[in-house]
């Protein structure tokens, strides 16, 4: 092969896995806690991916822990927003962790994060 051609392809594989990594899509993880054990009390949220709901009503029904996944592509905005209010919102917390299980955003009822979804591998 001559130099000029394989100049190009590489060129072309290059682009083709630059362009999969930055579109890298992976499972995020919304965690929901309730620090009396007794669930949301009716309270809920939506988590939400470049503004479009992709987790309608995330709640705990019982005990003091729930979590929902959804996807999301690398650089994404993720954010909640449609709160619905319960019994007891003072015993909400929440958090968000990326596709490599760190947390991105974390709050309270009520919050609204607005936080990037990150799909890349965790630095050595």
């Amino acid at each position: 092969m001559n130099s000029t051609f394989t100049k190009i392809l590489t060129c072309f594989f290059l682009f083709v896995f630059s362009a999969k990594q930055v579109n890298a899509q992976c499972t995020h993880t919304f965690n929901m806690y309730d620090s009396y054990g007794d669930g949301w009390n009716g309270a809920s949220v939506n988590v939400l991916v470049n503004g479009s709901v992709v987790v309608y009503g995330s709640t705990i029904p019982t005990g003091s822990f729930g979590s929902s996944t959804f996807s999301a592509n690398t650089g994404n905005s993720i954010s909640l927003g449609g709160w619905v209010s319960g019994s007891w919102n003072s015993e909400i917390s929440w958090d968000i962790k990326d596709g490599n299980g760190i947390v991105i955003a974390s709050g309270v009822y009520g919050g609204l994060p607005n936080s990037t979804a990150n799909c890349s591998a965790p630095p050595p």
